[in-house]
């Protein structure tokens, strides 16, 4: 019994690669067809007589970014679920796309590159930009694991679309700095997230008999802004202190020192109660080393963390940290496994706008009556 339950962990696809790639090529039809499949131009315009860079009369040159983890696994013992053949995922999305007419009439020409988590730093993100961006030439590119801060800033100053499918932290400043070249159908916007996120951990007890909590955040301008302009200020309203321990995530050596430190300082602290912002690696790499600090806590953690990471080892992970666990999920493919999904009864719908030209615009996140997270929106050109 052991065994085939080990065996079906093992089993266990990342299905949030594939459903958020998939996601990313409509946005990039979106895009396309929303601009004449022009290069989009500063403040939100395009001009319509100039063509953008990876278009032409007949394609238009989208790059998929795979992450290749292995190197990570290798050197933690990270068990991390199968995302299958990437590869073959973006021929298998390229074909369907251009037999349900293309990107505004355009073929797709997609191209896949491979990206190493092992040696992941601003220099590697700044490589790959320029690959992306000058030996590629694309008019997009699909992230899937790009965190550091200067990856999409570095797109934005290139003229290339940012179809970001990153369990990284991006808010309204952020978004309005890069348009209108950053643009993503995953995930919220984040300061109607931080403010959602702490409003679900209190509504389900988890600041309860305490006064108080502390933050792991990613040190960076976004989510130094979600901290201490959101979080900060809304658990102090709550009556709590916060004690924040800020984690440098330039490379994996900084991020386990940066942890490290924090879980040291909360242990000594008495703090109990603990939850992330700002990335998907906090959380499991806290969840590893916390406990030989002496810290013994509860914590709160949302899509962003990557749950299905502590699904998914259970020999690396004590298992008293799922314990009282709490928090927030939006994206039920990265959040669940395989088995505790339907599998969809029919196939998609073809897209309107990968067939018929729309007048729209790269998104700007906004909101729609009744929803508790900013979603993508589109306005004219």
């Amino acid at each position: 019994m052991a065994q085939a339950a080990e065996r079906n962990a093992t089993r266990r696809r990342d299905n949030a690669l594939w459903l958020r790639t998939a996601a990313a090529g409509s946005v990039a039809a979106l895009a396309l067809a929303g601009c004449g499949a022009l290069m989009p131009g500063g403040g939100g315009s395009a001009d319509p007589t100039v063509a953008g860079p990876g278009v032409t009369d007949d394609s238009v040159k989208v790059v998929f970014v795979g992450v290749d983890l292995s190197g990570v696994q290798d050197a933690t013992g990270f068990n991390t679920a199968s995302i299958g053949d990437p590869e073959k995922q973006v021929e298998a999305l390229e074909k369907w796309v251009n037999d349900n007419g293309g990107l505004g009439g355009r073929e797709l020409d997609a191209v896949f590159r491979w990206y190493n988590a092992e040696v992941d730093s601003p220099a590697a993100e700044e490589q790959l930009c320029n690959q992306v961006s000058q030996d590629d030439q694309a008019f997009a590119v699909v992230l899937t694991g790009q965190f550091q801060s200067n990856a999409r800033p570095c797109y934005d100053e290139r003229n290339t679309l940012v179809l970001d499918a990153t369990l990284v932290a991006s808010d309204a400043k952020l978004y309005a700095e890069l348009d209108p070249h950053l643009w993503t159908a995953s995930y919220p916007e984040y300061d109607a997230f931080t403010r959602s996120y702490i409003e679900a951990m209190d509504a389900q007890g988890f600041f309860d008999g305490r006064d108080q909590v502390a933050i792991v955040a990613a040190d960076n301008p976004v989510n130094r802004r979600a901290v201490e302009g959101k979080a900060v200020k809304q658990l102090e309203e709550l009556g709590l202190d916060v004690e924040v321990g800020w984690v440098d995530t330039t490379d994996m050596g900084t991020i386990f020192m940066g942890e490290e430190q924090a879980a040291i300082t909360f242990a000594s602290k008495g703090i109990d109660r603990v939850f992330f912002l700002g990335g998907s690696r906090l959380a499991s790499i806290f969840a590893t080393i916390a406990g030989s600090k002496g810290l013994d806590a509860t914590y709160g953690i949302s899509t962003f963390d990557n749950p299905s990471f502590f699904v998914n080892n259970p020999k690396t992970v004590p298992a008293e940290t799922m314990v009282g666990m709490v928090g927030i999920g939006f994206q039920p493919a990265q959040d669940l496994a395989d088995e505790q999904l339907s599998f969809p009864s029919r196939a998609p719908s073809r897209s309107a706008s990968t067939s018929t030209p729309k007048a729209a615009s790269p998104s700007r996140p906004g909101r729609t009556r009744g929803s508790r997270f900013p979603i993508a929106t589109r306005r004219d050109c």
